[in-house]
């Protein structure tokens, strides 16, 4: 992967993961409600799956040989931690924090909700798992 690509891969993933970030906090503060970090997050989801599939699967496309997998790994596994913790933190938000106003209907529409950003692995997940790497 050229600089370059890995330039505007950076900037799409940071501005995500602090978007996200402030979501996160703004709900464990209070000062929203399980459903409205669930809007949140759906919508910001559906405004980067675009870009961020391009990104993912140009990455995963590209012809490299075999032995030369190691920066689409770290990629690969940066996405992957990402998808987890999109839902490991509303899990553990709902099991531990005690957030006034959840409850399982709310976490289990957060889960259906969250699950439109699987373009986040879709593309290296392929690639990682078809490729016999």
């Amino acid at each position: 992967m050229t600089k370059y690509r890995l330039a505007l891969l950076t900037v799409f993933v940071v501005c995500l993961l602090a978007q996200l970030a402030a979501f996160v906090v703004t709900y464990l503060n209070g000062e929203i409600y399980a459903d409205e970090v669930t809007n949140l997050i759906k919508e910001l989801l559906m405004v980067y799956s675009v870009p961020m599939t391009i990104m993912v699967a140009g990455i995963a496309a590209s012809r490299r040989p075999r032995k030369d997998v190691s920066q689409i790994f770290w990629i690969a596994l940066s996405l992957v931690i990402l998808w987890n913790l999109l839902f490991a933190w509303r899990s553990l938000a709902f099991s531990f924090a005690g957030v006034s106003g959840d409850s399982d209907t709310k976490l289990i529409a957060y889960f259906k909700e969250i699950s439109y950003g699987s373009f986040i692995i879709a593309g290296v997940l392929t690639y990682f798992f078809n490729k016999g790497n």
